[in-house]
């Protein structure tokens, strides 16, 4: 078996590996058979879209670093939930796949409602990456990273609900 082949099933092992680690269950698999291996060249479908939001997040999380606090919004936070959504992602996509985060630092700090409205285009690559996606499971990942993402940007607050 060539070591620099792709297989759909390792991508989304990884992925389910990811989500079953959370909910306190064990993942054993069969190795591919070798028809379901994919030249390096050819990605699969849903790994494409693993790079595509996870070079997103990287962008996004660079740039939100040391952004003003305020109306409910703590960037401090944000980063932490990017960081684990990085974390994830990272599993699935393979190392020569992976996209690296902008080198410069923002120019300016940026303000609250130029953070929302990078979070919100955060949250239309997760909308799109999971309406793409062909496994359930990764589908449902990205959704709730959406969900994750809409919490911080309308948090509860006592006495709200």
């Amino acid at each position: 078996m060539d070591n620099t082949a792709l297989t759909r099933r390792t991508a989304l092992v990884a992925l389910s590996a990811t989500l079953v680690s959370t909910s306190g269950c064990s993942l054993t698999t069969a190795p591919p058979s070798p028809r379901e291996t994919l030249p390096a060249t050819q990605i699969d479908p849903d790994v494409a879209v693993a790079v595509s939001v996870l070079g997103r997040i990287r962008d996004v999380r660079s740039r939100i670093v040391g952004s003003q606090s305020g109306a409910g919004l703590s960037p401090r936070a944000l980063s932490q939930t990017l960081a684990a959504h990085e974390a994830k992602l990272t599993t699935a996509v393979p190392a020569s796949l992976r996209p690296t985060a902008s080198p410069s630092a923002p120019a300016h700090r940026l303000s609250v409602p130029e953070v929302r409205k990078e979070i919100r285009g955060l949250q239309a690559a997760l909308v799109d990456g999971a309406q793409g996606a062909r496994s359930g499971a990764f589908a449902l990942l990205l959704a709730s990273m959406n969900a994750a993402l809409a919490q911080h940007l309308h948090p509860v607050t006592r006495g709200s609900m």
